[in-house]
């Protein structure tokens, strides 16, 4: 008897009916694949630059968030880090824009010139660039 036959039958009644269901699922319609052309490329940064990593993360039953910041230089050695909390519950993309932003403050006060920020809210890095290209970031129009 394999591992998935013996879960299937140690299951409960409504988690089983979803297994099963998936497992038929995969069967008539496997997951497509992407063909190599239409893979998202890695591209190598420009040497030189800091990197700032940017994550926030919200706390609902504590009715907070908070963020955290930490730059590397060039070469890849730490320099600084930074963490922070804050009350309320924005949404998720708010609270990572509200970290990229302070990063950027804390960028500039630190005198970092050339930087480069790394983030896993792909509506933020969406909205900055849509921001930048159509000129109105910062409330500018």
């Amino acid at each position: 008897m394999s591992y998935l036959q013996y879960r299937e039958k140690a299951l409960p009644q409504p988690k089983h009916n979803i297994l099963i269901k998936w497992l038929h699922a995969r069967k008539i319609a496997p997951a497509q694949v992407r063909p190599a052309s239409s893979l998202i490329r890695w591209i190598m940064l420009p040497q030189g630059l800091f990197t700032c990593n940017v994550d926030a993360t919200i706390f609902q039953d504590a009715q907070c968030f908070g963020y955290g910041i930490c730059i590397h230089n060039p070469d890849g050695i730490f320099i600084s880090t930074c963490t922070r909390w804050q009350t309320g519950t924005p949404q998720v993309h708010e609270a990572e824009a509200i970290a990229v932003t302070k990063s950027i403050q804390w960028l500039v006060q630190s005198q970092i010139s050339d930087w480069h920020i790394k983030t896993d809210c792909q509506r933020v890095v969406n909205d900055l660039q849509s921001a930048l290209f159509e000129g109105h970031i910062h409330g500018h129009e």
